[in-house]
Formats: C-alpha cells, sequence, structure tokens
C-alpha cells in the first residue's frame, strides 16, 4: 500500500487491510476509534488584581454560551462558585457548598431544585478562575478553537485566552514545545530535557 491510501486509518485498521483481515475487522476498528473519550479542558486564568477587568467581562459572557463550555469554576471573595450561563451583565450560578439530608427519591426531589434561578453581576465575581470545555470529537476542538480566535480577534487588545496554532510556531521558527529548531530545553543541570 502507499501511503497516500494508508494516510488517516488506525494502525488497527491498516494492520487488517495489509493482512487481507475482513471488513467486520475494519469495521470494529472504526468503532473503537469512535468510542475514544473527548476532551476535558481546564483553562486557569487570573484576570485581575481583586476584581476582574472588565475588558474581560464581555468574553466571560461570551464563553459561557459556546456549544463546548461546562461552565467556569470561581466564586466570590470568601466563596467558592460554579457558573454555568449568563443573562445580560450576571451570571448564573451554583453553590456547591449547600449540604442537604438525603431524602427518598421521588417524592423529595423538588428539594434539589431551585424554585429561583441564581445570579450575580459578572463584575462581582473573583478574578482567579478556571474556564472549562469539553470536545467530544476533533470537529469540536475545531469549533471551539475557531470560536476562541473570533473571540480574541474582537477583544481589541485583552484576549482572554489566545491559542497558538502550528502555523503560528512555524512562523516563529519554533517546535511545538517552544524551542528553536535543533535546539532543546536544558535542566536545572544544563543537561537535555525530555
Amino acid at each position: 500500500h502507499t501511503s497516500s491510501t494508508t494516510a488517516g486509518l488506525s494502525r488497527q485498521q491498516e494492520a487488517a487491510s495489509c493482512s487481507g483481515g475482513s471488513s467486520s475487522s475494519a469495521a470494529e476498528s472504526q468503532q473503537q476509534a469512535q468510542q475514544q473519550p473527548g476532551l476535558l479542558l481546564l483553562v486557569p486564568l487570573t484576570l485581575g488584581v481583586g476584581r476582574v477587568d472588565e475588558r474581560y467581562l464581555p468574553q466571560l459572557a461570551a464563553v459561557l454560551t459556546f456549544p463546548q463550555s461546562v461552565g467556569i469554576v470561581g466564586g466570590r471573595p470568601g466563596a467558592s462558585l460554579y457558573f454555568l450561563g449568563a443573562q445580560g451583565s450576571s451570571v448564573l450560578y451554583l453553590d456547591p457548598h449547600e449540604v442537604q439530608e438525603a431524602v427518598e427519591l421521588p417524592e423529595g426531589a423538588a428539594t434539589y431544585h431551585c424554585s429561583t434561578p441564581r445570579l450575580m453581576p459578572l463584575t462581582s465575581i473573583d478574578p482567579s478562575l478556571a474556564i472549562g470545555f469539553y470536545c467530544g470529537s476533533a470537529s469540536d476542538v475545531d469549533d471551539l478553537c475557531s470560536r476562541l480566535q473570533q473571540a480574541a480577534q474582537q477583544a481589541a487588545g485583552a484576549p482572554l485566552m489566545t491559542i497558538d496554532t502550528g502555523e503560528a510556531a512555524q512562523q516563529r521558527g519554533t517546535t511545538g514545545s517552544g524551542a528553536r529548531e535543533g535546539e532543546q530545553y536544558k535542566d536545572a543541570d544544563g543537561g537535555a530535557a525530555e
């Protein structure tokens, strides 16, 4: 087989096709590849000193609307909270510290639901937080990167985060590790780091 006919195939698929394996083993390999777990990406950020810099507030609200968003772990001074959405200039949140007695289900299920959503002004959140994303496929990762790049371009010089593609690293003449082509990082003793 030429490299062009086997490009993109997993090793299992390539072995099955080269050894004359049945199409069912190739189908099983494809099914296994499709069952690969997704990516949970947590991005820790500090967006100011004492309070979030106002330039980041619209971007925080926008990130919560991304289909890959699983929310923001953060809080306000003295309280840890989980932010799961935005409404206007406020964020919807859950408090993970509310404890209650165990109840019999389904009768007691209503005690686990709020009759009114909890809102907090976006300006009140603590600047130390972590934004979470879940990507179930490669196309989800591509879409997330595209959305983050678009948000960075609209950020007027203060992007929430940036995505460094391989193209940008090549333009700088660096490898994916940040080292210049042909260089290696050195450890504390001066030896090459792996």
